[in-house]
């Protein structure tokens, strides 16, 4: 039932605008429903424990962006950069200065184009992924954390479709 509910909430959030009324596109719009969609699921989880809240931060959210669309377009999925740097790199680049910081990061793909990878375009798809993995679960719930960013990046062509996905956790000083 919670993935069904789930699956519900991505597809009315295919139908939303940003503020201002300026239509996105469809991969857009995706971005920001399951980006948002899995800080509300984090944030749920950590309440569950008793945990503070994440309180997304704009620089972490740019640079897990940076960190998705860097394994798309360079083929690679490791926590490293393309040219061999340490992931953290990434924050230096975004302007967060005197952090603890830990990264999560998933991938997939699926021929049929969106409509067969219903799945893999909703929060909870990953949501479960990372809570099923100890070490993925394990930042979720750290309470050495305040602040997340979450960045993914979305292509669907030729009828296939593929999703990456990092969240960045942080206290930053």
């Amino acid at each position: 039932m919670k993935y069904l509910t789930a699956l519900l909430l991505c597809i009315l959030l295919s139908s939303f605008t940003l503020s201002g009324g300026a239509p996105v596109s469809d991969s857009e719009r995706w971005l920001y429903a399951v980006e948002s969609d899995i800080i509300r699921l984090h944030n749920e989880k950590r309440a569950e424990l008793g945990l503070t809240k994440l309180v997304p931060d704009e620089r972490l959210h740019l640079a897990s962006r940076t960190r998705s669309s860097e394994m798309f377009r360079y083929d690679y999925f490791a926590h490293s950069r393309p040219n061999g740097d340490a992931w953290f790199t990434v924050l230096d680049e975004a302007g967060v200065s005197g952090y603890y910081a830990s990264e999560n990061i998933a991938k997939g793909s699926q021929q049929g184009g969106a409509a067969a990878a219903q799945d893999i375009l909703c929060a909870q798809f990953w949501q479960s992924e990372w809570e099923n993995s100890p070490p993925h679960r394990e930042a979720i719930i750290d309470p050495g954390v305040s602040s997340i960013g979450v960045g993914f990046y979305y292509v669907e062509t030729g009828g296939f479709v593929a999703v990456y996905g990092t969240v960045l956790f942080a206290a930053i000083m």
